[in-house]
């Protein structure tokens, strides 16, 4: 996400990753009793548990001294009940006030890494080394991928990271629906009719995430969409199967809305949904979009509209590049959740 100022220094998505660099995530089975009990020192008598939705106004305020923007309540709330075996957990006082978070997701042999964050005033005292112990026993010995910052990808390396994949850029965009039309040169096409969600859709859109994502992520996409079904479109042939949808969900800081994902077929499916949820947001709203560079045709489409770049970021693994359909991805679903 993008930085409030230097002194922090890293992104959400590899801030983790700069609290443990003695220890190499490609060796984490094999992590010795005397370096686990190391990384299990009680700091001020804090436990680790699973996350409960009453922490989480608690990690927003603590995001917030940190950095510009962060996911709506709503959106936090489905991440932290998501994945196999809960990935969500919260560094507690003896008393039972939060003071850390750390969220990962697993999906059988995958997983993925984003959310870490420790109270500013209770930085310094191992609660991140005790975070960071859970992380690494959640994730075990899968293929783990992250989002690095650029300036961290070759100190990610040398903690197991070894893969690179593609590059993501986070753009910001402020909507302005005069321009959209000269913006997005629409071409008429019979073949590409977009149509705002609706419930009988459903199980449609869910196949047609899992065509991109190569697993099934209804757990996710079903609160998710019935969060922000007034923000969701899709897109069919003229036969009534689906080609792509978008939804746009609500932010809190300084951008109002993110496009979390923008999926479809071909370019014109996508500048098709690009305009629909664009015209649905109040004019002179702020959003972000999330977009690999390796789809080209969609880099152009944002950078046509106007959009400023924020942020590059290097997805890495530890173990092997997952084949993905880029060329159908315009914006990815969640930076902290997702392969994609």
């Amino acid at each position: 996400m993008v930085r409030k100022n230097i002194g922090h220094g890293l992104s959400r998505f590899s801030r983790y990753f700069s609290l443990f660099t003695k220890l190499s995530v490609n060796k984490v089975t094999r992590i010795s009793h005397t370096v686990l009990s190391y990384l299990s020192v009680m700091a001020d008598g804090c436990t680790i548990r699973d996350t409960i939705e009453s922490d989480l106004p608690h990690i927003m305020k603590w995001w917030a001294g940190d950095f510009q923007e962060d996911f709506a309540l709503e959106t936090l709330e489905i991440m932290v009940n998501y994945g196999e075996g809960g990935g969500a957990s919260t560094a507690v006082l003896p008393s039972g006030e939060p003071v850390g978070y750390v969220f990962s997701v697993v999906i059988g042999d995958q997983a993925f890494g984003g959310y870490f964050i420790v109270r500013s005033d209770m930085r310094g005292r191992g609660i991140g080394r005790m975070l960071t112990k859970r992380r690494l026993e959640h994730v075990g010995s899968r293929n783990f991928g992250i989002n690095s910052v650029m300036e961290r990808v070759e100190a990610n390396k040398k903690l197991g990271f070894t893969v690179e994949s593609f590059m993501a850029i986070s753009r910001r965009y402020t909507v302005d629906h005069a321009k959209l039309a000269a913006s997005l040169k629409l071409e008429d096409d019979a073949n590409i009719i977009v149509k705002p969600y609706s419930e009988e859709m459903l199980q449609a859109v869910l196949d047609y995430d899992k065509s991109i994502a190569g697993q099934d992520r209804g757990g996710y996409l079903r609160p998710y969409i019935q969060a922000y079904k007034k923000l969701v479109f899709v897109t069919t042939d003229a036969k009534g199967k689906v080609t792509g949808f978008v939804i746009a969900t609500n932010m809190v800081g300084n951008i109002n809305y993110s496009i979390f994902p923008l999926y479809g077929d071909t370019e014109q499916v996508q500048k098709q949904l690009m305009r629909q949820v664009l015209m649905a947001l109040p004019d002179g709203s702020e959003i972000g979009i999330y977009t690999p560079s390796d789809n080209i045709p969609a880099t152009g489409m944002v950078e046509a509209l106007g959009a400023r770049t924020e942020l590059f970021t290097k997805r890495l693994y530890t173990k092997h590049v997952l084949k993905l359909p880029l060329e159908k991805v315009a914006s990815v679903l969640n930076l902290d959740v997702f392969i994609i």
